[in-house]
């Protein structure tokens, strides 16, 4: 089915994005003009404003300025990505070639679409600027992109940071994801929404090969548009992260022209660099295409640490409105141990280990509250050791049912829910510390 492949594809990485010297004015038409009506017209009016030294045009087209040698270049390594032969280190003759395409109705690029529907925010972008009115550029449906945008349902933007994973040594940092808030579902508990994430094509590569060719930007990274929950199986399940969420207020046509740009980054390639353009510092970027304002990646001039982004995200003023804690299974499971009494908490034990039958009489002797709890408890941990691979699929399923018939026969109170840490992770002490001490004895 068309429309779901569209909804997970795979859109290469807005890797390192344009420095500070690039940062964003909002987006906003220029002062009243005469309505221009031909592309010779768009493009000497084009040339008149310098747009190809624009801020918004440079971030739009991801170019950097280089020093060796001395040059303006995308970091983009997909030729797809271009309508100019030139269009990869040539910011001028790139904008002349989109006009063109925009204008030519026969033309076709990537994936068979027109440019004007393979490059959405940039059409939105030239018309704002350009003042180009309604009917000056050839119609041209775009029914894949319109089928994309309807099916993600966007309302809003969530910040996602699973923490730090010490199983993992690219992990332990953290990570960061960017959740597309659907308006089917709202508030903080949303789970049907889809996750953008920024990750790097490392195949098989382990140990020196691997860190070498991530520090050095051989790897090609990519964002993907998967449903979050599945990312909450992967980071919290399977993983054991803990989860914050820290929701954005994002005003409709930024969130909208974000999402347009996302759109064009389908199956365009950016070098990955573990320690500096990496997820979080990508992430942080694609949020500036949509907030002209935020300019928080000009802040970052070594590495990027995950956490630092949320942080320089949090700093803006009036951006991030609310924060949600989803506690990963492993810390679940201690807060419903802690819960227990030592001898409730044996039982528990036993039942997931297979000790003690679910249903056997000892259990009768509790209040239902305790033998829910005591049941709940055994259930956690049984799902914990499986997540875990700690126990197989099929002893667990056959153990989990027993134990899930035994609780439904139970009148008593879920478990309570993980407390919600008193410091956010954003809130804790930086992420580079120098200490001084002295003393005498």
């Amino acid at each position: 089915m068309r429309s779901l492949s569209e909804l997970l594809f795979v859109v290469a990485i807005a890797s390192a994005g344009a420095p500070s010297a690039y940062a964003r004015e909002p987006l906003r038409p220029e002062p009243s003009r005469t309505p221009t009506s031909s592309l010779a017209e768009l493009i000497r009016r084009a040339d008149r404003d310098a747009l190809h030294a624009d801020p918004g045009w440079l971030s739009l087209l991801h170019y950097e300025k280089e020093w060796l040698p001395p040059r303006t270049r995308s970091r983009a390594s997909s030729e797809g990505f271009f309508l100019s032969e030139n269009g990869n280190r040539d910011p001028r003759a790139e904008l002349h070639a989109t006009l063109r395409g925009f204008f030519d109705p026969g033309a076709v690029v990537r994936d068979d679409e027109h440019p004007q529907c393979a490059f959405v925010a940039r059409r939105h972008w030239l018309t704002l600027r350009l003042e180009v009115q309604e009917g000056v550029l050839p119609p041209i449906e775009c029914p894949h992109y319109e089928r994309w945008r309807a099916g993600l349902d966007a309302q809003g933007l969530t910040l996602i940071f699973p923490e730090g994973s010490m199983n993992n040594p690219a992990s332990m940092f953290g990570h960061t994801l960017l959740r597309v808030d659907s308006a089917r579902s709202g508030g903080t508990e949303e789970t049907l929404g889809y996750a953008v994430d920024f990750t790097a094509n490392t195949g098989d590569d382990r140990g020196l090969v691997y860190a070498l060719k991530g520090m050095l930007g051989f790897y090609p990274a990519l964002f993907a548009v998967r449903p979050y929950y599945e990312q909450l199986k992967r980071y919290a399940d399977w993983e054991n992260r803990d989860i914050w969420e820290y929701r954005l207020d994002v005003d409709p046509s930024e969130l909208d022209f974000l999402l347009m740009h996302l759109w064009e980054l389908r199956g365009v390639q950016f070098p990955y660099y573990f320690f500096t353009k990496n997820c979080s510092y990508e992430l942080l970027r694609l949020l500036e295409i949509g907030i002209a304002d935020l300019e928080a990646s000009s802040r970052f001039r070594g590495p990027v640490v995950p956490i630092d982004t949320v942080r320089a995200v949090v700093a803006h003023p009036g951006l991030a409105v609310g924060t949600h804690y989803r506690a990963s299974p492993a810390t679940q499971l201690r807060a419903d141990l802690r819960s227990l009494s030592r001898p409730d908490r044996s039982l528990a034990l036993a039942i997931a280990e297979g000790r003690l039958d679910p249903a056997d009489e000892t259990l009768g002797e509790h209040p239902p509250a305790s033998r829910a709890r005591i049941l709940d408890v055994a259930y956690d941990r049984l799902r914990y050791e499986y997540l875990a691979e700690q126990t197989s699929e099929k002893a667990s399923r056959r153990l989990s049912r027993r134990i899930l018939i035994a609780r439904s026969q139970v009148d008593g109170p879920a478990s309570p829910v993980a407390e919600v840490p008193d410091t956010r992770p954003d809130q804790g002490h930086g992420t580079s510390l120098l200490a001084l001490r002295t003393g005498w004895r």
